[in-house]
């Protein structure tokens, strides 16, 4: 009775996690970033979930004498993972990033898989994904069915950690899924999420797999209580923090940074209407960001809104117009106005522009050969006009001279993608 009741509740959730997360990411794009974004409701429920795995790991490494080192380990993981999603406490407690930190993860956090792994795509970091991809699967699949008591490896190590109920294959197959990041839209979010739902119930299912001392009913809300921990806590703790003065200011640029990264996602999904609307939003805060106004004109004219896409432009062009009467050679104006007049298709104005970035870039390199911001402009330049091999060794040189800087390893990266593809 109790497991059908342990598995109704594991479908049921599942089920209104998928849909909530699908139904967000397609009709509302705001919500979705607050369900996916870095302290916001998504990562205070992966804390709040993987704290209750932690608690019901910890109660099984005293009562399960069998598997009492399994789950001694399994407890000291989720203490990690808690510890790693909220950077030790680094954001909360307003402390500073060492500089040992600064200067080697990977998004300058005082934590420990930033090292290895970050908002860059590289060989380990995709190594890993794939290696977290397949264990989820094996042990959610093979290791749960009684077949693997047959494969020597498996079966061995049933002695020391036990098999997950059956009904978790969804939670961990679409958690490895979403870690692979196939679809590129935050959704190795959900996969934490997915990934410790499925630890609740796997510790809430072995904790009371041979009890007899709870009723059926005590322990279906016992089980509620958990998931109600997680979702209050996550609502509590975000809405603290929102409203905590010194995290506010940057909870709010976080958010804005997610509208423009989503708005970009959903125009590589030819979902034009929704990154129009991120953009539009985000230009209420900041009228006269020149860069939300090209992205704006590029949506209506994917839209086909031609009319709305030159307004948006003209207004971009007059802004840097202003700033190019008084600093000719500078470099990103120039970028800008380029960019512009592609976009308008007046490709006369956008190469002498370009033309323009390149010799000021050139010059200044010449005159400061080991200033990193005067290599990363140049790089720029090189990298707008085509020239990626150029791009990617002005960027490499301004990364060594300056490894901290995080836009330097961003356009580095970028700029070797672009080569790869070329």
């Amino acid at each position: 009775m109790l497991r059908n009741q342990e598995t109704q509740a594991a479908v049921v959730l599942y089920c209104l996690l998928m849909l909530l997360f699908i139904t967000m990411a397609t009709l509302n794009p705001t919500a979705y970033i607050w369900l996916t974004y870095e302290d916001l409701l998504g990562e205070w429920s992966q804390v709040f979930l993987f704290l209750a795995a932690l608690l019901l790991s910890l109660v099984l490494a005293v009562r399960r004498k069998k598997y009492s080192p399994f789950f001694t380990l399994l407890t000291l993981a989720c203490l990690y993972v808690v510890g790693e999603e909220i950077s030790w406490g680094q954001r909360l407690l307003n402390l500073n990033t060492p500089v040992f930190f600064q200067q080697h993860n990977l998004q300058q956090e005082t934590n420990l898989h930033n090292f290895i792994t970050g908002p860059f795509d590289t060989a380990l970091k995709q190594a890993i994904e794939i290696v977290l991809a397949s264990a989820l699967i094996t042990f959610s699949t093979l290791y749960a069915h009684p077949i693997s008591d047959r494969l020597p490896v498996l079966g061995g190590m049933k002695r020391w950690v036990p098999p997950p109920p059956g009904y978790l294959w969804p939670y961990f197959c679409t958690a490895a899924l979403f870690e692979l990041r196939i679809f590129r839209f935050n959704e190795a979010e959900l996969a934490e999420i997915l990934i410790a739902a499925g630890l609740v119930f796997y510790t809430f299912h072995h904790l009371f797999k041979q009890e007899h001392t709870l009723a059926t009913r005590p322990r279906r809300k016992a089980l509620a209580a958990v998931f109600a921990f997680a979702v209050v806590g996550a609502m509590v703790t975000t809405g603290l923090c929102y409203n905590t003065p010194r995290l506010h200011e940057e909870m709010n640029a976080r958010i804005d940074n997610g509208m423009s990264k989503f708005a970009d996602r959903y125009g590589r999904y030819g979902q034009w209407q929704h990154s129009r609307h991120l953009y539009m939003k985000l230009l209420e805060k900041r009228p006269n960001s020149v860069v939300l106004l090209q992205r704006l004109a590029y949506a209506e004219k994917k839209l086909g809104h031609d009319f709305q896409a030159t307004q948006a432009l003209t207004e971009a062009i007059r802004l840097d117009m202003r700033r190019y009467s008084r600093e000719p050679g500078d470099i990103a104006v120039n970028l800008s106005l380029a960019k512009s007049f592609i976009i308008l298709g007046n490709e006369e104005r956008q190469s002498f522009h370009l033309q323009q970035a390149l010799d000021y870039g050139l010059r200044r390199v010449r005159l400061e050969p080991a200033n990193a911001n005067a290599l990363y402009w140049l790089g720029r330049a090189y990298l707008s006009s085509g020239d990626t091999d150029k791009a990617v060794e002005q960027f490499q040189q301004a990364t060594l001279l300056d490894p901290t800087v995080y836009r330097f390893q961003r356009a580095l990266h970028e700029a070797r993608l672009k080569d790869r593809s070329a």
